[in-house]
């Protein structure tokens, strides 16, 4: 009777470790929804939801009553990291990508500018790369580019993600971004030619294709397809 007229989260506890010790598996569900139904403290309801949420996904392997109480959690206490973690375990176990990448996107606007938005930002990127949700995962590497700008193993994912889509001009800004934080000149220069072979191609940009053969070359004088390409067009002027 004192959880259903005047609950609070500390009697909450007692009485759930009480009954799972000695009571039906089913009592400490009924203890979480008589005291969410009753007279709970505001500020009492979110550890009580916690709470709830992880006993019906864990102890009970109830997910939809689990997603329901992480929700109605988030709802009163927006970027509430058990609730995130709960529903991620949730998503993944259940194949769920959408649903997860959707979620991975809403927590990275409640933490950023600490260690978490990093590590967030490497998991939503692999696994919207694995699951094929391309722009997604542009965003992601791009986003991680702007933490390690001489990094360039993010960029690369990004151009190679751009290079099956249909968007070759943000391709060439990759493949820029890209020979701009390669160290190797050999490296560079292969990079500048794949992004000046688009110009001159797909984008039908002389000038600019110019410009990245000349670069590759200033890089790497024995890249010898902007050679190549620079001796053509010379000689047909």
């Amino acid at each position: 009777h004192a959880l259903e007229l005047a609950p609070t989260a500390q009697m909450l506890e007692r009485a759930v470790a009480i009954a799972s010790q000695h009571a039906s598996k089913e009592t400490p569900a009924r203890l979480f929804d008589l005291a969410l139904n009753g007279a709970l403290a505001h500020d009492d309801r979110p550890d009580v939801l916690a709470a709830a949420a992880e006993h019906h996904q864990n102890e009970r392997d109830d997910g939809a009553k689990a997603e329901a109480l992480w929700h109605e959690l988030l709802r009163i206490v927006p970027g509430h990291a058990a609730a995130y973690d709960g529903l991620d375990a949730l998503y993944e176990a259940a194949d769920r990508w959408d649903e997860l990448l959707k979620l991975m996107e809403g927590r990275l606007g409640h933490v950023r500018g600490t260690a978490l938005e990093q590590s967030l930002l490497h998991r939503l990127g692999a696994i919207a790369q694995a699951t094929q949700r391309n722009d997604v995962a542009i965003d992601a590497f791009e986003q991680l580019a702007r933490f390690e700008p001489d990094n360039d193993e993010h960029l690369e994912s990004v151009v190679e993600l751009l290079r099956s889509a249909r968007n070759p001009r943000k391709l060439v800004d990759m493949l820029e971004k890209l020979a701009g934080v390669q160290t190797q000149p050999v490296k560079q220069a292969r990079t500048l030619t794949e992004a000046g072979h688009i110009c001159a191609g797909r984008l039908k940009d002389a000038a600019r294709a110019e410009r990245l053969f000349v670069a590759a070359f200033e890089r790497y004088p024995g890249a010898d397809e902007a050679y190549k390409w620079l001796e053509r067009k010379h000689a047909n002027n």
